[in-house]
């Protein structure tokens, strides 16, 4: 892919002809000719991120992603602008931050944070070097503290939200058993064969969705290898219940999932699990020479860490 990217990139400069246009200098030609082959490159090179790569840009909205670049690249690379930009890179920055506390059930007012923000920038009081390590750590540890309270105030609602979902879902669905450690499932088909084991890696096809039935990864129809000790605890017990060739929709509580923190990302604290799971073929994995990865979002068997780590999460 990225082989591809830079050899395109060769072809659209070596191969672009100077655009014609009645009144202009040779050099603005070449320019206009230079910002036209430029444009068709990066154009290209989106356009394939979001082919080969939808499962990252499903919820994108292409107009509103031009817009924010638009934004960005008409601005003039004057000394006033720089501070402008450089209040765009630290918002950016901001912005992430507060999506990923969003996640985690901590709401922040926009509003209420931008004005105590400038308020402080805006005070003419003077900072205290000598005591600012103190300050700044009393203040982080106040900040993570409060932080965790509505963390954890987040994952009962959604424990309480998830335990409701499962009752309602076995009730309207006789086919739906539950296993003694909470889990709800459904054999949609059954497989052929032994049940896989704690030792294989099982090719899947997959879609994970929250129990508002928003989708936060999927394997787009494709089989991936997944090892049974580098998924989370709940997952690996669905497959256990599987053969090869069987489909399974199953409801994983969150303290089979991704328990009290999430995954900082998409999935929220103690958030219960849909997932729609089939099973293809599986081989037993190599003895293992590390300690085995602690269980998190389901990961490709070729990607594990070398080394024991929370598995990475993927873009669901």
């Amino acid at each position: 892919m990225k082989k591809f990217l830079f050899l395109a990139v060769a072809v659209l400069l070596v191969g672009t002809t100077v655009t014609s246009c009645k009144g202009k200098s040779e050099s603005d030609k070449l320019n206009d000719s230079i910002a036209e082959a430029l444009g068709n490159f990066m154009g290209t090179n989106l356009k394939a991120s979001f082919q080969f790569m939808p499962e990252r840009f499903q919820n994108t909205d292409k107009d509103q992603l031009l817009r924010g670049l638009t934004t960005i690249v008409n601005m003039d690379t004057t000394k006033a602008d720089q501070s402008y930009i450089q209040g765009l890179q630290m918002g950016m920055q901001v912005y992430q931050q507060l999506g990923q506390l969003q996640v985690q059930g901590v709401n922040i007012d926009r509003k209420v944070f931008l004005n105590e923000l400038k308020k402080v920038i805006d005070s003419k009081d003077t900072l205290d070097m000598a005591k600012m390590d103190k300050y700044m750590q009393e203040a982080q540890t106040k900040l993570m503290g409060m932080v965790e309270k509505a963390v954890k105030a987040k994952g009962t609602e959604n424990g309480e939200a998830g335990k409701k979902y499962i009752e309602e879902q076995m009730k309207n669905d006789k086919a739906f058993k539950k296993t003694k450690s909470g889990i709800a499932y459904k054999v949609v088909k059954e497989g052929n064969g032994t049940n896989f084991a704690d030792d294989d890696i099982v090719n899947v096809a997959y879609e994970g969705k929250h129990i508002d039935g928003r989708v936060f990864d999927t394997s787009n129809g494709k089989e991936v290898p997944f090892s049974m000790k580098g998924v989370v605890p709940g997952f690996s017990e669905v497959l256990k219940l599987m053969k090869p060739g069987s489909k399974v929709i199953a409801i994983i509580p969150g303290n089979m999932a991704y328990k009290d923190q999430g995954d900082g990302q998409k999935i929220g604290p103690n958030e219960t699990l849909v997932f729609e799971i089939t099973a293809g073929q599986a081989k037993k994995a190599p003895a293992p020479t590390t300690p085995a990865p602690m269980p998190g979002r389901p990961v490709p068997a070729q990607a594990q860490p070398a080394q024991a780590q929370p598995a990475p999460a993927q873009g669901k």
